[in-house]
């Protein structure tokens, strides 16, 4: 190939933008009303959510927004990545807090995903392509954070997250994240053309996660006395609700 004819295929890296995204559990199965209920309700509530955090720049750099009814996603800039892992949490809290006011009222329950990668600006379509999209949209679907929430108490656990490894590794692993690495378990992701390693990470664990552990396996031992997440030998982190272990720096590795 010659020189001219790589320069003629070769193009410009789009900006590196962070997508957050959000859908929710089994919308397709209320009534019609109760799912314009959800939807009309659900960009507030992330708005909300993003206050609490203390993620108000990142809210107001928002681009490209979307909004189909049963979820919402945008990008912003990957500066705001440190900050955004905070706002699952608040997601969390302000879920539950509605969940206690109206407790006869529809319920609920998000699954999250947060990636960052290149993002071009839209083409003539107007719509938002690429890799680094479709994979924050897989990670929504991946069965490791739909068995989170089928495994969980639905009173309680109201919100799962899945990161990809391109953030876990550079912001949580780095220590510049909301969350601490103790937080995430490793899994991995395979949602149609979609093969990864992804993490995930669940605010409020409950029920059958609580006694077998996010991965479904049987609680590590350990001589630690708080609460949290370990590593057992094969190097798969699991919830356990009285230890608090060690750290997940990555993949098959703890201190």
């Amino acid at each position: 190939m010659s020189g001219g004819d790589a320069a003629a295929r070769s193009r410009g890296l789009p900006p590196f933008r962070a997508v957050f995204a959000v859908d929710t559990m089994s919308f397709g199965r209320n009534t019609d009303p109760v799912q314009r209920e959800l939807a009309d309700q659900l960009p507030s509530v992330v708005a909300r959510a993003f206050d609490q955090a203390g993620a108000e720049d990142a809210w107001r750099d928002r681009h490209f927004v979307r909004n189909p009814g049963d979820g919402y996603w945008f990008c912003c800039s990957a500066s705001h990545l440190p900050v955004l892992l905070g706002v699952f949490g608040a997601l969390q809290d302000l879920l539950l807090g509605m969940a206690l006011e109206d407790r006869g009222g529809p319920r609920m329950r998000l699954r999250a995903s947060l990636h960052v990668g290149p993002i071009a600006d839209p083409g003539r379509s107007g719509e938002i392509v690429g890799n680094t999209v479709i994979t924050a949209h897989r990670l929504l679907d991946a069965q490791p954070a739909r068995d989170a929430l089928e495994r969980s108490d639905p009173d309680q656990t109201l919100l799962v997250a899945m990161i990809s490894a391109p953030v876990y590794d550079s912001v949580v692993a780095t220590g510049l994240g909301a969350v601490p690495a103790a937080r995430f378990a490793a899994c991995t992701v395979q949602v149609k053309e979609l093969s990864a390693q992804a993490y995930l990470y669940v605010p409020c664990p409950s029920g059958d996660l609580l006694r077998d552990g996010v991965a479904g396996k049987p609680l590590a031992r350990t001589d630690s006395t708080a609460g949290g997440l370990v590593v057992t030998g094969s190097g798969q982190g699991i919830y356990q609700p009285l230890v608090f272990g060690d750290i997940v720096n990555g993949p098959g590795t703890a201190r």
